[in-house]
């Protein structure tokens, strides 16, 4: 069974599918760079021609050397760090020919910590991975799928840590598994339903028309709230004083006359 945790999380799937791309007969030296909590670590190959790769890849995606090859640079003598490694777009300036600039090595054990070397760097396999592989759309969804699983990996260990800290695992568990159900199953509903789409609304000239009520509301009887104003006064008669008329309608003056 595989999990996503050996290809997300493994530096060491990270490394070999490296070294995939390079000679083996180039590579000199093999990196582990850990961090100072012992919490991440990558590795560094060290190759000919000043050439380097990391498994954190920024020298590939965005053209920079990264903290780790300093690091190595400062303990191994084979790392050697040129100005062609950088493309041509963080430059003000293009070079006329980064073939003659000088390589450097640092070694801070020595006396004379910096040595310059003249050689004829090679990058055509970094311009090869950087242009064919960093940016095809294959490793792009890849790398988003690893940016997503690490960052909410993350917060799943942090939560977890807190949970067992003050002691509301069971809490934290309950609430992983209601959400697990609530969209399992809302993922099945959606795949189950069919897609329908609002009905089409046709707009007529004139006064929109009154809704017709149905059968319920014409026999429902209007609520009174109990107020005086609410009720309709009765008629009084001024000839005959009488209630439920008025004088045009009196009974008693029709006979009179």
């Amino acid at each position: 069974m595989n999990f996503p945790e050996d290809d997300y999380e493994s530096s060491t799937s990270n490394l070999h599918a490296l070294i995939t791309y390079l000679n083996h007969a180039s590579i000199h030296e093999v990196w582990r760079v850990t961090t100072i909590e012992q919490n991440k670590e990558h590795f560094v190959v060290i190759c000919d021609n000043a050439n380097h790769l990391c498994t954190c890849m920024w020298l590939v995606t965005r053209g920079l050397v990264c903290r780790h090859f300093f690091s190595v640079m400062l303990k191994s003598d084979k790392a050697m760090f040129h100005i062609g490694l950088i493309p041509d777009r963080w430059y003000n300036e293009k070079f006329p020919d980064f073939q003659e600039e000088p390589a450097i090595k640092i070694l801070s054990e020595k006396n004379n910590p910096i040595y310059e070397h003249q050689i004829r760097p090679d990058f055509s396999l970094l311009h090869e991975i950087r242009h064919t592989q960093a940016f095809s759309e294959t490793v792009k969804q890849n790398l988003s799928h690893q940016a997503k699983y690490n960052q909410g990996f993350g917060y799943t260990k942090k939560a977890i840590g807190l949970a067992l800290e003050i002691g509301c695992e069971d809490e934290l568990n309950g609430m992983l598994q209601r959400w697990i159900r609530e969209k399992e199953r809302s993922r099945i509903g959606k795949e189950n339903l069919p897609d329908i789409s609002n009905p089409h609304e046709t707009r007529t000239k004139g006064a929109p028309k009154k809704r017709i009520k149905s059968a319920l509301e014409r026999n429902q009887k209007p609520k009174s709230s109990g107020t005086a104003s609410t009720h309709r006064s009765q008629y009084v008669c001024s000839h005959c004083k009488g209630i439920g008329h008025n004088a045009r309608r009196c009974p008693r003056k029709s006979k009179t006359k």
